[in-house]
């Protein structure tokens, strides 16, 4: 606490001081203002008006004095108030100012709050769980090929033998994720379903979590036995609020799930939404389901090769996570060892026991959507970074024009023993005002920016679901950006006004010179800052249209996919084989349709099927990557798709489970195993004794993408889905001749005609599904061709301030070039000349600057380079034509001015 005679004793020597300083400040100020009154009768007013505005413009000197001596000797927070009051005070005399610097600003940490809003909801903000940083997710690390990579999904037998027999967790649970099902309540139609998300859950998956249900239990201990023995499910607080508005009585009623009828017996509480973020899941169900609510071919619960299981574990107090991964790693590869790998390769084997366990940080959840848009975020957070480094810069300038319109109020208070620490120190407290008023709206824009950004973020069906709304993380991020902007564009201008002399009477023209090539400094920053951006997002936006306009090699437009699993329905075998047939058979009669076929993967579903292949006659060399891509395909597949086939024949009805087994290859496997020779009627395959596989090639067609539009079409083998052992779901696609989407019911009506038990399909188009793919470039382009032009507009503003600046301050310089003689044209053209010329040192700045910042997207490009110099061009003049009009409007009104009024000034 302060010592009060210690505050006594420097209030007495403020009094004394301020007595001996009274008469030297009224003989300063009548001096002042006898040359104020001079002043002013040279621009030619009459004595008694120019005294009366001399005195008008000394009027505030007295209050400043008043200021100055209150701070003297008090206390650091109350001096803090006294120039918090006084710049409030300044800031309510500029009230356009103010709005401007304030918007600029608003938007700059606006930008900047939105996006690190959603990077804390992705990457910072801990799972709502209990001790959330005990948790860890299991993986494992081996090599594929020549190739290290990073497995994340476990069969049900190794996930139960790992769960048994470990010592460092104190348990482990598991889950599957799938698309979406239908989900009918009894008391609505059979068509009157709604689409939800759900999961299969080990028992313990609520309990090891530490999460209790709102009303009702979770998971009991004994649901993980007995395959299909416990049709029970946990909802989830939103579709309870949704279907059964929060009806307590939902407890022992049934949700039919893919014709599965399940009980519910729990409400998962509000803010938990299961361990994937941004995943919606709505209905958790024992993984113990899984035959009835999965159907298929495949034994999940009993297959050891089936991987199809996340492992979320919970680590012992005791226990680091080095132990835990010696302790865990040492059982798997025990139970690797009881693996039966008859069927694989030498090479399969090899790569087989290079898997070990890795332990995945998990106290923030899955890294789902942390791989999926780490790099695209942080892109986006350096770019809103730069934008708001130019708006500091604007504000930064605009501020050096204000206070050059207040060096007489600064010389008054030095005149009056005030020290420049002092002077720095009250400006620079208003600059963080600005910030926080700023930082303030910045706030608000981003809590309606940042579900923009979540929608944008967001794909068709898979819908990212964020809780983006700002808390304390986010807003302590706003206050430390606010304050570091406030320091850093009110600095310069703080430190560069301080230097003005204390004498009242001069022009200060050394001062207003120093002032102007800062402020030409400045410009010249943020032409180069904003000229990366727009090369940046530039080459994103033609990276963009890149992708959508190249040839996939098939034709997108008027096709139709839905998906349709009859096995859970009842269909196996030759009655499934059969349905498929029918099915082709009635679509193709659909009028409208031209065409119809169905696949087990579809063109860019984001999803894969590859394998280690031998070719007969082709010996790989060491090391040599064999896998190629696998799709099982229909009849007509590649007419429906057209995909040109360049070689052979299509698959037919005749070929059936009891025919050879034949295959077609894509050009790029033609090339690669069989060079320039036709593949027609050579042999290739997979495994190894009783799971060996063996194929004819009966055709080749072109090249086409699968995975996504960015890959170089790899080396694909299409099987006949006709002939396949393993039924299960498909996708069907129908070519129409007309727009897809108004087919949907009748495919609907079709179905309900062949079986009612078949599920009606969730239909999209296939030019949609392929649209979607691009939803991160759409992302990246939309925001970046936003950044890039917002910063473009703050150059603009910062060339435009400055020039017109510049031109109030060369008014009378005008005035005697035009009344020497000079030409309107010739001032404009010296305006302009002095605006493309800052520019043009701007654009050489920036372009060594442009070219490194945009190195660093360079995997983000496709069919171009970081050094395109097409982009580059575009840029440039696109920075020329705005410091063209920027200089324009200052450079025109200068054609205006009145040479007997500029020298009236003289």
């Amino acid at each position: 606490m302060l010592n009060p005679l210690r505050v006594l004793a420097f209030r007495v020597r403020c009094l004394f001081a301020r007595r001996r300083l009274d008469e030297d400040f009224q003989r300063e100020l009548d001096s002042h203002l006898t040359l104020l009154t001079d002043e002013n009768i040279r621009r030619g007013l009459s004595p008694e008006e120019a005294r009366r505005v001399a005195r008008v413009r000394l009027g505030g000197l007295t209050q400043l004095r008043e200021t100055h001596f209150e701070s003297w000797g008090l206390p650091l927070a109350e001096t803090v108030f006294h120039d918090l009051r006084y710049g409030l005070r300044q800031l309510r005399r500029s009230p356009g100012l103010t709005a401007v610097i304030a918007l600029s600003l608003a938007l700059g940490i606006g930008a900047n709050t939105a996006i690190f809003s959603v990077i804390n909801a992705v990457m910072l903000r801990m799972l709502p769980v209990q001790d959330p940083e005990r948790l860890v997710q299991i993986g494992f690390q081996g090599n594929h090929g020549a190739e290290s990579f990073v497995g994340e999904s476990f069969s049900y037998p190794v996930f139960h033998d790992l769960r048994q027999h470990n010592q460092v967790f104190t348990d482990i649970s598991a889950f599957d994720y799938w698309d979406s099902f239908d989900a009918h309540l009894p008391s609505r139609d059979a068509g009157a379903g709604e689409n939800i998300k759900g999961q299969l859950v080990s028992a313990n998956f609520f309990s090891m979590l530490g999460v209790n249900a709102v009303i009702g239990r979770t998971f009991a201990p004994d649901e993980d036995n007995g395959d299909g023995a416990h049709p029970v499910a946990v909802i989830s607080y939103a579709l309870w609020t949704r279907l059964f508005a929060r009806d307590t009585a939902v407890l022992g009623r049934k949700v039919a799930v893919d014709n599965t009828p399940l009980t519910i017996i729990g409400v998962a509480p509000r803010y938990f939404g299961g361990v994937n973020p941004g995943k919606t899941c709505d209905l958790w169900a024992p993984v113990t389901m899984q035959p009835q609510m999965m159907g298929g071919e495949f034994e999940y619960l009993k297959d050891s090769a089936v991987h199809w299981l996340t492992l979320v574990a919970r680590l012992k107090p005791d226990i680091s996570a080095d132990q835990a991964r010696a302790n865990l790693d040492l059982i798997f590869q025990q139970l690797q060892r009881q693996q039966d790998l008859s069927g694989f390769s030498e090479t399969e084997r090899k790569d087989f026991f290079t898997h070990r366990i890795v332990l995945l940080p998990a106290a923030r959840g899955t890294d789902y959507l942390r791989k999926e848009f780490q790099q695209p975020l942080f892109l986006l957070m350096g770019m809103v970074g730069l934008v708001l480094l130019i708006a500091c810069v604007n504000v930064a300038n605009l501020l050096l024009a204000r206070a050059s319109a207040r060096q007489r109020e600064i010389a008054v208070r030095l005149a009056l023993g005030a020290g420049r620490r002092r002077l720095v120190r009250q400006l620079l407290t208003e600059s963080v005002l600005l910030a926080f008023i700023g930082g303030a709206f910045g706030v608000l824009f981003a809590y309606w920016g940042s579900p923009l950004l979540v929608i944008l973020m967001s794909r068709g069906q898979n819908q990212v679901m964020l809780n983006v709304h700002p808390d304390l993380r986010v807003l302590v991020f706003t206050v430390l950006i606010a304050l570091i902007t406030g320091i850093a564009f009110g600095l310069a201008p703080a430190l560069r006004a301080t230097r003005t002399p204390s004498s009242l009477g001069s022009r200060h023209l050394t001062a207003t010179r120093a002032g102007r090539r800062l402020g030409q400094t400045l410009v010249v920053a943020e032409v180069s800052l904003a000229l990366v951006l727009v090369v940046g997002a530039g080459l994103l936006i033609r990276t963009l249209r890149n992708l959508e306009t190249l040839d996939p090699g098939f034709d997108r437009q008027n096709v139709l996919l839905f998906g349709l699993d009859p096995t859970r329905a009842g269909y196996k075998d030759e009655r499934l084989a059969e349905l498929y047939q029918r099915l082709l058979e009635r679509l193709k009669q659909m009028p409208g349709v031209r065409s119809a076929s169905f696949s087990f993967l579809t063109p860019i579903s984001g999803g894969g099927w590859d394998n280690f292949i031998f070719v007969e006659g082709y010996t790989p060399g060491p090391g040599e990557d064999m896998d190629a891509d696998i799709n099982s395909v229909g009849p007509a597949f590649f007419d429906t798709l057209r995909t040109p086939l360049l070689l052979g024949r299509d698959f037919g009805l005749g070929d059936r489970r009891d025919s050879p087994p034949v295959a077609i290859v894509n050009q790029a496997m033609a090339r690669r195993f069989w060079g320039g020779r036709s593949p027609i009627g050579r042999r290739f395959g997979w495994g190894q004794g009783r799971r060996k596989a063996e194929y004819n090639v009966v055709g080749v067609v072109g090249d086409a993408k699968y995975l996504s539009l960015r890959e170089k079409a790899p080396p694909t083998a299409y099987l006949c889905a006709l002939q396949s052992k393993d039924w299960g779901g498909v996708t069907f696609e129908v070519r129409t001749a007309a727009s897809p989407s108004g087919f949907t019911p009748q495919i609907r009506d079709l179905l309900r005609g062949v079986d009612s038990r078949l599920t009606a399909p969730e239909a999209k188009p296939l030019a949609e599904q392929v649209d979607e793919s691009l939803y991160q470039e759409k992302l990246v382009s939309t925001l970046s061709s936003f950044f890039g032009l917002l910063a473009l507009v703050l150059a603009c503003i910062g060339l435009y301030g400055t020039m017109s600046y510049a031109v109030s301050r060369r008014t009378n310089e005008i005035g005697v070039r035009m009344a020497l003689g000079a030409g309107r044209g010739g001032i404009l053209r010296m305006v302009l000349r002095e605006a493309l010329l800052l520019a043009a040192i701007g654009v050489a700045i920036g372009l060594p600057s442009a070219w490194a910042a945009t190195r660093s997207i360079a995997s983000m490009l496709y069919g171009l380079k970081a050094t395109d110099p097409l982009t580059i061009l575009a840029a440039t003049l696109v920075m020329a034509a705005v410091a063209a009009f920027a200089g324009y409007l200052p450079a025109r009104r200068a054609t205006k001015v009145d040479p007997m009024v500029a020298l009236r000034y003289e």
